[in-house]
């Protein structure tokens, strides 16, 4: 599902580009590529520089598989551009545009207890 495009200026190619999956697991400590830190936040959390990746469970009658059904989601928001500003306050600012839009997914399917989310958005710490 594309959730948001952002674009630079009227047109042209997005550049920042939201997307949700279905994912199986998420990726063991230690196992993400060395372009991301890996944060506590829902089932896992791994934040680059233009790319931040949040993983979190979502129990919701919504599901075709009955009602309670837990699946786990992936949300992924990826930048096209690079960034002007540092590496910690771009992978900040990766993480929370992820987290935003997984509240919002999660407020959608009507996840229980928000998708284990926290309600507001700190910057975790790392795993």
């Amino acid at each position: 599902m594309d959730f948001c495009g952002a674009y630079k200026g009227s047109s042209g190619l997005d550049s920042v580009r939201i997307r949700f999956s279905l994912a199986e697991d998420p990726p063991g400590k230690g196992k993400a590529a060395s372009i991301f830190k890996e944060y506590r936040m829902g089932k896992a959390a791994l934040a680059g520089v233009k790319v931040g990746v949040l993983y979190f469970e979502c129990t919701s009658d919504k599901f075709s598989a009955g009602a309670g059904a837990t699946i786990l989601l992936r949300g992924e928001v990826r930048s096209r551009y690079e960034t002007s500003e540092a590496e910690d306050a771009a992978r900040q600012d990766t993480l929370g545009v992820a987290y935003e839009s997984s509240r919002a997914l999660a407020g959608l399917l009507v996840c229980k207890a928000g998708g284990g989310l926290p309600a507001s958005f700190t910057m975790p710490p790392e795993a």
